[in-house]
């Protein structure tokens, strides 16, 4: 009967929310890879319950699905279609007041989702627009480790290298010390070094951004994370390379990839390729530079990544250089200003 096909419906909503909510602080553990392909079996079903959530006007529940599930829309890549979600939830979350207003907390949540997958598109004026509001919403709640996270996000969208941008991921480090010391709010803890030590390497400040990127190692290494630990080690590469050791930048920047191969995260893998381009480049390896850079540039396409292509077209562009191809360096340098 419909009755009962509407309560097996029910019954299908409430079992894939639980899921996804159990799973998302699980991502960030030694269980980490285990959930990863848990959500991967059940990819269609969750799919069907933001439908038919949404169809049904649930919009608190679907606000707390698709915040729940952006950590494995991003490991997983699906950038576009979480982005997609996460709008969709929260633009019926705005449309009038049937089914409630959505409490301001988990608003902040889904907001910080699509801060996050807007970021990893490099689309950052988007990031930007909906990390301010995640920041003013937790600045309403008692979630010191959500406002935590919203502050790194904006900081980072209004450019880490300036003001404004070291002004918020300093506040965020700030808070991130007084957080307790349980493993959930070690790992924003953990995050919050591993982004405020990218802005001290875009200032240019190699030693220091040395120190806070191994103390992020450290707290990863002790929560087993397996998702931004080789972010973590990528970022520690550049610094290498920025100190001229390249040997050692190449050697971390190939232990991330091979821990990359259980979680296959292609966003974290494109950096990876592109570091492991950089390191090849400085040694003089140019044959291996430009294959890694084609891989890493054929992944920021696959994840509709704008922002990073054309820093890869110029990387071919100096491969070719340094290959004393002029023609098609100079072809990699415009076809760079084209997508910019």
């Amino acid at each position: 009967t419909s009755g009962a096909a509407a309560r097996l419906l029910e019954r299908h909503f409430t079992w894939c929310l639980a899921l996804a909510e159990a799973a998302a602080p699980e991502l960030k553990g030694r269980a980490g890879l285990l959930w990863l392909e848990q959500l991967d079996r059940e990819h269609d079903n969750l799919r069907s319950a933001l439908r038919w959530g949404l169809a049904q006007g649930r919009k608190v529940e679907v606000l707390r699905l698709s915040a729940a599930l952006h950590w494995y829309w991003d490991h997983r890549g699906y950038l576009s279609e979480g982005r997609a979600w996460l709008n969709a939830a929260l633009q019926q979350a705005d449309a009038g007041e049937a089914g409630g207003l959505a409490p301001p907390a988990v608003r902040a949540h889904a907001l910080l989702g699509a801060a996050a997958l807007a970021f990893n598109q490099g689309d950052w004026a988007a990031a930007g627009t909906y990390a301010q509001e995640s920041v003013t919403l937790f600045r309403q709640s008692e979630d010191r480790a959500g406002l935590t996270l919203a502050l790194l996000r904006l900081g980072f969208a209004a450019g880490p290298a300036g003001e404004q941008g070291r002004r918020l991921l300093d506040e965020a480090l700030a808070l991130a010390q007084t957080l307790a010391p349980t493993p959930a709010d070690q790992w924003v803890v953990a995050l919050t070094y591993y982004v405020c030590g990218q802005g001290i390497y875009f200032r240019g400040d190699y030693p220091l951004a040395r120190v806070y990127l191994r103390q992020a190692l450290r707290l990863l290494q002790e929560a087993g994370d397996l998702f931004f630990l080789p972010r973590v080690l990528s970022m520690l590469a550049g610094v290498d390379l920025g100190l001229g050791d390249y040997a050692l930048a190449r050697t971390r920047l190939e232990e991330s990839l091979a821990l990359l191969a259980a979680s296959n995260d292609l966003r974290t893998l494109a950096l990876v390729k592109s570091g492991l381009g950089d390191a090849a480049r400085c040694q003089g390896d140019y044959a291996r530079a430009e294959q890694v850079y084609q891989e890493s540039l054929a992944l920021y396409r696959t994840l509709g990544n704008t922002a990073d292509i054309p820093a890869m077209l110029h990387n071919l562009g100096y491969v070719a250089l340094g290959q004393h191809d002029v023609p098609a360096a100079s072809a990699w340098f415009v076809a760079s200003l084209v997508q910019q």
